[in-house]
């Protein structure tokens, strides 16, 4: 079905290039493709609507404060780990101890963000109290997986030792809040 919205036109260019730096969005125009970044005035339907240029997902989303924390950096390699370490579970553990694991693996990064964005200290502390019971309940569905033979002993030591030293590094952040 054609959309019903006009194509949207920047300067003298048409805007017929998809935008590739996003496929998960869906667009009914896309914008073409620049080497600079800048605003620029389109003419959308007889309305003046700044535009970005270009849009590179690196230097829009590296500005963030949260990437500089430590904590952060942990949890969300801690994420990585487990999503490699479920790709070798059994397939009719996808829609439970799999999908458990992830939920929670990607809880504990996402919580201190959260927190870490947060204005009050007590925002913060409970979005990073949070992330600790996320990291626990992690820490326990692996040992599940360990049981079950999913995963090594080693694996498991492994993902327990950095869970301990993330836990502990989330709770000193925790008490440093004000």
């Amino acid at each position: 079905m054609k959309s019903a919205l006009p194509r949207l036109k920047v300067g003298s260019q048409d805007a017929d290039e998809q935008i590739t730096e996003f496929p998960s969005l869906h667009l009914n125009h896309t914008a073409p493709k620049r080497d600079f970044t800048g605003i620029e005035d389109a003419d959308f339907t007889g309305t003046k609507v700044p535009i970005l240029q270009s849009f590179s997902y690196r230097k829009a989303f590296m500005n963030f404060t949260f990437h500089t924390l430590d904590i952060y950096k942990l949890a969300k390699s801690l994420a990585v780990t487990s999503y490699r370490l479920t790709k070798g579970f059994p397939d009719n553990e996808k829609y439970a101890l799999i999908s458990q694991i992830n939920r929670a693996a990607v809880s504990v990064a996402a919580n201190i963000v959260e927190g870490y964005s947060r204005s009050t200290a007590k925002d913060k502390r409970h979005f990073l109290n949070i992330a600790y019971g996320s990291l626990m309940e992690l820490v326990c569905e692996f040992e599940i997986g360990r049981e079950l033979g999913y995963i090594s002993q080693e694996q498991l030591d492994d993902i327990s030792s950095r869970a301990e030293t993330l836990g502990i590094k989330i709770s000193s952040f925790s008490k440093s809040v004000v």
